[in-house]
């Protein structure tokens, strides 16, 4: 299986016999939330739906996966959302055969919302092809362990940037993070109470691909201004067992900039 991200979009190609991409953290319905605070702005679906259509023009990809966070309000749904969602699940189930969400913490009463089509997973995440595929939000099931390699969104990476000037921006980027694996393991093995010795062979994750926001207007965390782990969202993260001193950073665009601990001291 081949992971691609597909520069300069915040999007991932899944490559065997069965092309997939895969994005993650849409927040439709996010505007409404800017409006509630004195700023408005058209809706933003259009711009989603664009982008959407543009890489799938250029990927020709068989499977949509969507890595949680589809809507922006948590429990409920606003009026905006009744129109915009169901207007974005058509559009991708015009461009792909088959479209799968994995809910995030945002999707509550998602399945209202969604065509029948659409197959919507658990929250705790699914294999797909010798892959997890998870939101991030939750612990993942025992049996995505044995995947190689972790995909999640939730986090929203952003690095800051400050200017000659002392100016500050931000910029989405990827992280390409290793796995501690025996603390993992110890982990598991405290929750679900079984032996170290049991679940040793059983956990074969190496790297955890952490996504950008598809939404380009949302707000991030800096990774480079976290100071430890319990900063950061998701068990996954905050447990230790992802290596976040030597996570790789690259910007959308596909520039390398750096191991994270470098970036911290910058």
């Amino acid at each position: 299986m081949k992971i691609k991200p597909l520069i300069p979009y915040p999007a991932l190609l899944l490559e065997d016999s069965i092309k997939a991409l895969v994005i993650a953290d849409l927040h439709i319905g996010w505007d409404i939330e800017l409006s509630s605070k004195g700023i408005h702005i058209p809706s933003q679906t259009f711009r989603l739906k664009a982008r959407l259509r543009e890489i799938a023009d250029k990927i020709d990809a068989d499977i949509l996966f969507i890595l949680g966070d589809v809507k922006h309000t948590i429990a409920s749904a606003e009026l905006s959302e009744w129109r915009d969602i169901p207007d974005f699940f058509d559009e991708a189930l015009e461009l792909f055969d088959k479209v799968v969400v994995v809910p995030g913490n945002h999707d509550g009463g998602l399945e209202l919302l969604a065509p029948r089509s659409v197959d919507i997973t658990d929250t705790k995440g699914i294999f797909w092809n010798g892959i997890a595929l998870m939101h991030g939000h939750t612990w993942p099931r025992l049996h995505l362990l044995e995947a190689k390699v972790m995909l999640m969104g939730h986090l929203h990476p952003t690095i800051l940037f400050r200017d000659s000037f002392g100016l500050r921006f931000s910029k989405p980027v990827w992280l390409r993070i290793p796995f501690d694996r025996d603390n993992l393991v110890k982990i598991y093995s405290r929750r679900l109470r079984k032996s170290v010795e049991e679940l040793r062979d059983m956990v074969k994750v190496e790297k955890l691909i952490v996504l950008p926001s598809f939404n380009d207007l949302l707000g991030g965390q800096p990774v480079n201004s976290v100071k430890g782990s319990d900063e950061l969202l998701g068990p996954i993260l905050r447990s230790e067992s992802a290596i976040l001193d030597e996570a790789e950073v690259y910007i959308v665009d596909g520039t390398y900039i750096g191991r994270l601990n470098i970036l911290r001291t910058v």
